[in-house]
């Protein structure tokens, strides 16, 4: 890989293990001796914001010219979802191995509860939200 890609996902990766490793608490406002755990809904998002970095990078085109090339700003968010997962798909079918380890974390990660409840917008309704956590506790399923 070419320096400026190395260097990229080395700090998306090491922000993920990183993230990995740490727990978060909250404070109550009334009283900061008492603190409780906001795991695992703080570390989610954070793992978002790199998923969001990763989907934002045409990476086919990016490896031929060996530098971070960005898809255009008038692609749709969706659009870009499916890039990346059309760019992985054969590497990932070329070696299973890759996705178990990238996701059987999830195995030890209780994936139900009220926090799994999404908040229906625009975007994704209650049902939505369910199927995404039944599929997201069958990866972590060997």
């Amino acid at each position: 890989m070419a320096g400026k890609i190395e260097n990229l996902v080395k700090l998306l990766k090491d922000a993920h293990e990183e993230n990995r490793q740490l727990h978060y608490y909250a404070t109550e406002a009334c009283d900061s001796n008492i603190t409780r755990e906001i795991m695992p809904v703080t570390p989610f998002i954070f793992e978002l914001f790199i998923y969001n970095s990763l989907y934002d990078i045409d990476w086919r085109k990016s490896l031929s010219e060996s530098e971070i090339v960005n898809h255009s700003i008038q692609m749709r968010e969706g659009e870009k979802q499916k890039s990346l997962e059309v760019f992985l798909r054969p590497i990932c079918e070329a070696d299973e191995s890759l996705v178990h380890s990238a996701f059987g974390k999830l195995a030890g990660i209780e994936l139900s509860g009220n926090w799994t409840l999404v908040q229906p917008d625009n975007r994704i309704d209650i049902e939505r939200g369910k199927q995404f956590f039944a599929q997201l506790r069958k990866i972590g399923v060997r």
